[in-house]
């Protein structure tokens, strides 16, 4: 299938990269910090930039937009964030999508899988892509996939979490209608929550036909 998206512009060997050292490691391997000084192109003009970043090497990440076609309804959780914790927000939780990191020898599905059972106790179905996407591609390399997938959410369950990783989530099960409601009142806060209800505004009615006639 060809590209949608036109070329870019600069390839790899038009940037140089003159260090690359590392800055601090998470003592069980979790992610590392790294100081990079690189040489770039100016786009429009015959010069470079020389910069100097800080990059958090980071694994890749997970997220399951939980969707049940015949109630027309997402199952979302509610965590308390550190993010929230440390800015001293009114509230320290936030509702997402379930995510979760993709363990050392486990594909991106299987990794979905298990998350969609450990934080909201659900059986993944039929899936469907959403796509992959860098978090923030300024400083880190953490990569997020996201994947719609099928759920029977008839009978809920009201609190999750893996206690190992002291990990508690509060599920929740909310009709398209007030996802969109949400939505368009600018409720949602953060990235992977945004970008699969958007992705299920412009799939909806597609996966209700195909997934209530197999």
């Amino acid at each position: 299938m060809p590209n949608k998206l036109p070329p870019y512009t600069f390839k790899r060997q038009d940037v140089s990269v003159q260090e690359n050292d590392v800055i601090w490691k998470h003592p069980k391997g979790v992610f590392s910090v790294y100081g990079i000084q690189f040489q770039q192109p100016v786009f429009g003009l015959d010069d470079h930039y020389s910069l100097r970043r800080v990059i958090m090497d980071k694994p890749s990440c997970v997220v399951a937009l939980p969707y049940d076609p015949r109630l027309d309804s997402v199952v979302i959780i509610e965590q308390i964030r550190p993010t929230k914790v440390f800015s001293g927000a009114d509230s320290p939780c936030m509702y997402e999508f379930c995510a979760g990191l993709i363990d050392s020898g486990e594909t991106a599905e299987i990794a979905m899988r298990r998350e969609l059972q450990e934080e909201c106790a659900l059986h993944a179905q039929r899936l469907e892509m959403i796509g992959t996407y860098w978090v923030s591609p300024g400083w880190t390399t953490e990569r997020l996939t996201m994947y719609c997938v099928e759920v029977d959410a008839s009978k809920p369950v009201d609190a999750c979490g893996n206690a190992s990783e002291c990990e508690t989530t509060r599920v929740s099960v909310l009709p398209f209608q007030q996802l969109m409601d949400a939505l368009d009142a600018g409720e949602i806060d953060n990235g992977g929550f945004l970008i699969g209800a958007l992705w299920l505004a412009r799939h909806r009615d597609r996966l209700r036909g195909d997934w209530n006639h197999k």
